[in-house]
């Protein structure tokens, strides 16, 4: 089965005392997850910046499924 993964950068206002992972520790657990439950995965997307920018890979995400050759 193919999975797709989705990054987003932790908000600056994240609590303090709760564990917030960072964008690598994000896809190295989606990666791992996968290997793991036998996923293949096929495309990556992250939002690393906030701010005006912030949505770029989402919009990225919704561009990749809605090709009709997915």
């Amino acid at each position: 089965m193919d999975a797709i993964g989705y990054f987003r950068q932790p908000p600056a206002t994240a609590p303090h005392d709760e564990r917030v992972l960072s964008l690598q520790e994000q896809e190295e657990h989606f990666f791992g997850f996968c290997r793991e439950h036998g996923y293949q995965p096929v495309a990556t997307f992250m939002d690393p910046a906030t701010g005006a920018e912030s949505a770029r890979g989402y919009r990225q995400l919704c561009e990749y499924l809605a090709q009709p050759d997915r």
